[in-house]
């Protein structure tokens, strides 16, 4: 599967592969996903994710200023799961990685700029 070449709106876009070693993290926070974050398809919803981020975002951040937005679901989150949400920032480049409690599993890294 794939999207056809001539179909893509941004034909030379290449997500960022975040090298999580190589992140020095600045802060981290351990959530547990509520019901009101939860889809039809019994998993956190697309929007719940920018909740998620903006709980881990520091005071001073101004979200409104990013322009761009870049989410690599891993895998899903459901109701009731406890997740770690970790935050680093290098080059201008804001990173979140969500992870499960006890940081073994992997379910979303987001990059706002």
């Amino acid at each position: 599967f794939g999207c056809e070449e001539e179909n893509k709106n941004f034909q030379d876009f290449k997500y960022e592969k975040v090298k999580e070693r190589e992140l020095k993290i600045i802060s981290k926070i351990k959530m547990k996903i509520n019901k009101s974050m939860i889809d039809t398809n019994k998993h956190v919803h697309n929007t719940a994710y920018m909740d998620i981020v903006n709980e881990i975002l520091p005071e001073d951040s101004d979200i409104l200023n990013l322009n761009n937005l870049e989410i690599n679901y891993k895998k899903e989150i459901k109701q009731n799961d406890i997740i770690t949400v970790l935050y680093a920032k290098e080059n201008n480049k804001n990173y979140i990685l969500i992870k499960s409690d006890d940081e073994s599993i992997l379910h979303a890294t987001i990059i706002l700029y």
